[in-house]
């Protein structure tokens, strides 16, 4: 649990600088939205395994480009950042300032770990994300078009989360926010040797 702890901690102190972070907004209480770090949201941090043949594969990549309206280097892993409305968010604080900070954290920390390991980073927030508002000029966040949605984080149990592919079709899927040193050591090992398990 130490590296889950510590990434979450180094996301908070980062998206903390600057700005007051408010207790969270009343209609996310009306929502019954949870940002605390308790049971709850640990219930909510979730991470499988899977693989794609090598033709759905290659329909993913196709659909992936088109519904995001990018080019798929398909000679590269992808790593997918994702925010969205979700039951379960801790950096939700309704503070404008701070949350402006979330998507450039995101960003910046994403950014550094795909240039190290020479990943494709992608950055993708629903409509109804609770950062959507802030990211409306900033072209670094695409706005999914329900394709990730509903073919990858079917879930609204947190509001963020990864999606990493491997050229060889192996994947990784993760619900929560604490996820960087998890990345970091999916991306740094050659083979993934993990059992069908939630990495931390």
């Amino acid at each position: 649990m130490r590296l889950t702890f510590l990434s979450l901690l180094t996301l908070i102190f980062f998206t903390s600088c600057g700005a007051n972070k408010n207790s969270i907004p009343e209609n996310d209480l009306n929502n019954n939205i949870n940002n605390k770090y308790n049971k709850q949201y640990r219930n909510s941090v979730d991470g499988r395994f899977g693989k794609m043949g090598s033709a759905t594969l290659g329909q993913f990549y196709e659909a992936l480009g088109q519904n995001l309206n990018i080019n798929i280097d398909t000679s590269k892993t992808i790593l997918i950042n994702y925010l969205q409305k979700g039951d379960n968010c801790i950096v939700r604080s309704g503070d404008e300032k701070y949350e402006k900070n979330v998507l450039k954290t995101y960003k910046n920390m994403s950014d550094r770990i795909s240039k190290i390991y020479d990943t494709k980073n992608i950055l993708v927030l629903t409509k109804n994300s609770y950062f959507s508002k802030y990211a409306e000029d900033n072209t670094d966040w695409l706005e999914d078009n329900n394709f990730i949605k509903n073919n990858i984080f079917t879930s609204n149990k947190n509001c963020s989360g990864f999606f990493i592919l491997r050229t060889d079709g192996k994947f990784y899927k993760y619900y929560g926010e604490d996820y960087f040193s998890i990345v970091k050591k999916l991306l740094s090992a050659k083979e993934w040797d993990y059992p069908d398990k939630v990495l931390e």
